[in-house]
Order: C-alpha cells, then structure tokens, then sequence
C-alpha cells in the first residue's frame, strides 16, 4: 500500500501540513493555564502559577497574558 494517494503524475491541490518543528516540550503547560511553559519562562512568567494567564502585566492595552501568547503564536 503506497505511503502517497495521490496517483502518480498528478499534483496534491493541498499543502502538505507539518507540525513546524513543535515538540512536546515547547508546548508543555504544568499550570494548565493555556500558555506553554517556554514561551512563559521566556517572558517571565511562572508555568506553576495559572493565574498569570489572565493578569494583563505584559501588555499595557489590557489584552490578558494568554491573548498576548495566543497572537505570538500566529506571528511565529
């Protein structure tokens, strides 16, 4: 059984989707709190403190910590 569907000598009119490079680790959230534990360690967070997901410390137009990491995912 061929690894492929798509039929020899035909294009795929789809992207082929890859998970970027994501690891387990890079998307780890110990404190559940919706934001992984890099990305809150990379901007002085606590990953075992979940109530800094809703604080707004990193942003001073009052957009909540997770909507800050939320919208640096569709940066990256």
């Amino acid at each position: 059984m061929p690894s492929d569907a798509t039929p020899v000598g035909t294009t795929n009119p789809w992207p082929v989707l890859t998970n970027g490079g994501t690891t387990a680790a890079n998307i780890k959230d110990t404190d559940e709190d919706g934001i992984s534990d890099s990305w809150e360690m990379k901007h002085g967070l606590n990953s075992k403190d979940a109530s800094d997901g809703y604080k707004t410390n990193l942003n001073k137009e009052g957009y909540t910590n997770l909507e800050v990491y939320i919208n640096s995912l569709v940066s990256e």
